[in-house]
């Protein structure tokens, strides 16, 4: 298994600076996992009891951050939002939005841990 070419901890300013000196909205994105072959992950994080629902707010919100990460940093990779979370996605009109889905039991069962090449 190759080791990802970039992994980092990536957060944009909830306000940048337009060219004409003008302020407008920006976004945070939890985390950035840009992959060798050619997708980055733009992660959001959430704690709950329950399984996270994605509402048409949140929808809003999370393709907002694809756009002013796009925007920002001028990628031409692909974009994949994932959500990490802690029971998994309830399924509704706006989880096909979310192409990967990250539970608690993926990051730490010892079952699921990757197994490296001999």
């Amino acid at each position: 298994m190759k080791e990802p070419r970039h992994f980092f901890h990536h957060c944009l300013c909830r306000r940048r600076q337009r060219r004409n000196g003008g302020w407008q909205d920006g976004a945070q994105i939890d985390l950035v996992i840009d992959r060798s072959d050619g997708i980055i992950n733009l992660c959001e994080m959430k704690f709950l009891n329950t399984e996270f629902q994605i509402d048409k707010r949140t929808d809003t919100a999370l393709l907002k951050k694809r756009s002013v990460f796009q925007s920002e940093t001028k990628t031409k990779k692909s974009l994949h939002t994932t959500i990490v979370t802690t029971y998994g996605l309830l399924e509704n009109a706006y989880s096909g939005n979310v192409p990967s889905v990250v539970v608690m039991e993926d990051l730490f069962a010892p079952d699921r841990t990757p197994r490296l090449p001999r």
